[in-house]
């Protein structure tokens, strides 16, 4: 049995948890959710799920991610884990 990778893309679509791509330019900061089934097409289940692994494997498949608002080619991804509800609980 393989061990549990937190880290691959296909984890990510079993647990839940989304992949969303952030402008880095700091005037525009717009944000969109990026789809992991369809990254998993692209780049298949066990490709990691880093931000330079992503990015690698797009350039591979000759595609790039640009923002939608300002046409920026400098993104940042944030990964939210499924059941995150942005609430810290008192232990």
């Amino acid at each position: 049995m393989k061990p549990l990778d937190a880290s691959n893309l296909g984890y990510m679509l079993d647990n839940g948890d989304q992949l969303f791509v952030v402008c880095n330019n700091g005037v525009c900061s717009h944000g969109a959710e990026l789809i992991v089934p369809w990254l998993i097409d692209l780049l298949g289940r066990d490709h990691s799920s880093l931000a330079v692994d992503i990015i690698a494997g797009l350039k591979k498949h000759r595609k790039r991610l640009r923002c939608a608002r300002c046409g920026n080619y400098d993104v940042g991804f944030q990964r939210i884990h499924a059941g995150y509800t942005g609430h810290r609980t008192e232990d």
